[in-house]
């Protein structure tokens, strides 16, 4: 891995863990919620796949990394929207922390190919990544789903569409450039669906 490339992935990594870290203090110390202790301990997780992440084989255009921004911020207005987290129904905690469980368990089938912007490292075939070629959007699409759903407005509708729009757009552009790797065209010749089996 190049040097810059190295500070780049310890800088963003250790910060996240530090989020993260921060998050797990308020979120145990101050009022518990299970939401707020779970993302926090997601993004403590991040943090430390950044640090570890294998070095980049081909880097996403700048067009890819411009077209992924609007997802994350949607998702992120989403989950400030859906505070005060001690509001939420039981069930859409419950059906949060399994967003949570199902993306920890993606990014450890992941491992070091961890990428938040699409670029091209080693390709992933097993776990969950054996069924579907995104996992990882599946969780994004639950936890989005619940943070939308705690207090539903024609506003967090219209950010949970955006989301979705984004989302698809995001994955496009992804598969066009992990459709660079011969490994990946097998793969995808191998797994048809991209995030919902016989769906899509």
């Amino acid at each position: 891995m190049k040097k810059d490339e190295y500070i780049l992935n310890l800088f963003i990594g250790i910060s996240i863990v530090i989020w993260g870290i921060i998050g797990l203090y308020d979120g145990v110390i101050g009022q518990f919620s299970i939401v707020r202790f779970c993302s926090s301990f997601l993004n403590l997780c991040i943090g430390l796949f950044f640090i570890f992440r294998s070095p980049i084989v081909k880097s996403g255009s700048n067009f890819s990394i411009l077209i992924s921004i609007p997802s994350f911020l949607c998702g992120g207005l989403l989950f400030k929207m859906a505070h005060p987290f001690d509001t939420w129904p039981l069930l859409l905690e419950i059906t949060f922390v399994i967003g949570v469980l199902f993306a920890l368990i993606s990014f450890l089938y992941l491992g070091k190919n961890f990428a938040i912007f699409p670029s091209l490292r080693s390709i992933s075939l097993k776990g969950p990544y054996r069924c579907v070629r995104h996992p990882c959007y599946i969780s994004e699409l639950i936890m989005t789903f619940s943070c939308c759903m705690v207090h539903v407005s024609f506003y967090t509708i219209t950010v949970f569409i955006l989301f979705i729009l984004f989302l698809y757009l995001r994955i496009e552009e992804e598969e066009k450039l992990l459709s660079n790797s011969t490994i990946y065209v097998n793969y995808k010749s191998n797994v048809k669906w991209k995030l919902i089996p016989y769906i899509w």
